[in-house]
């Protein structure tokens, strides 16, 4: 990042505390249990120090939009340790360096079908409808970087999660059991939730950690809430095991 002296100190001056009060009031939203026991500053750690995890951080980076006027690139939501990080960020969409190309979005064509679940009252019976009678059909597009885009049909989805449900049975997972689930929005986490659903265990979401190097630092956070919800497993990255 460059140094405040290669940067015109008023345009500092004018940014640093109103983007460090964004940070301190959002904190304390967040956290209203657990009072702030200091002030944020520019090179405090956004997650260590103030909490801010995946959904924190994109709420965060929204008041920061608004706030100035500006277009944050998305990496920003992963990369940024430090409100220092954030600065820049602001600084250079102000600048007209980090403005983004906003994609419009795109109605997808959904193709007509013959016929309706209609009898079926429940997630896991309307997946199965589908994987029997239309297991080539799109059910999930995922949207990635560089406009690639990743589509799961209910019949792949139907069998990969049939291939997770087995794997947490042959574990032990008995119908009711609680199993958490941190994973980011992809493949492995429609996967994962409707695995733990076939199995007959109840799903419990976690957001995951916005960087791999928080991890353990970030299930530390969440351990009340795997505490609480009685989880017999974790499903998440493998970079985990170590832990």
């Amino acid at each position: 990042m460059p140094s405040e002296a290669s940067l015109p100190q008023r345009t500092y001056d004018e940014i640093t505390p109103i983007l460090l009060e964004v940070v301190q009031q959002l904190a304390q939203e967040l956290h209203p249990q657990q009072p702030l026991t200091r002030v944020p500053t520019l090179d405090s750690a956004l997650e260590r120090e103030f909490g801010f995890d995946s959904l924190g951080r994109m709420e965060l980076l929204l008041r920061l939009e608004r706030t100035f006027d500006v277009q944050l690139p998305e990496q920003v939501l992963a990369s940024a340790e430090a409100p220092r990080d954030l600065l820049e960020a602001v600084f250079n969409a102000r600048a007209g360096t980090g403005r983004v190309s906003v994609r419009p979005a795109v109605r997808p064509v959904v193709e007509a079908i013959d016929g309706v679940p209609i009898g079926a009252s429940t997630l896991l019976a309307v997946l199965d409808w589908y994987a029997r009678h239309h297991p080539q059909r799109r059910h999930i597009t995922l949207y990635g970087e560089h406009e690639q885009c990743e589509e799961i049909t209910y019949g792949a989805l139907h069998s990969r999660a049939a291939v997770v449900a087995s794997g947490l049975q042959a574990r032990g997972l008995e119908p009711g059991q609680t199993v958490a689930l941190m994973l980011p929005t992809s493949r492995d986490f429609f996967e994962g939730f409707l695995g733990i659903i076939q199995a007959g265990g109840v799903p419990v979401p976690l957001y995951p950690p916005a960087r791999l190097s928080q991890l353990e630092e970030h299930l530390r956070r969440q351990l009340r809430i795997l505490q609480n919800a009685g989880a017999v497993a974790l499903l998440t990255v493998p970079e985990a095991k170590s832990l």
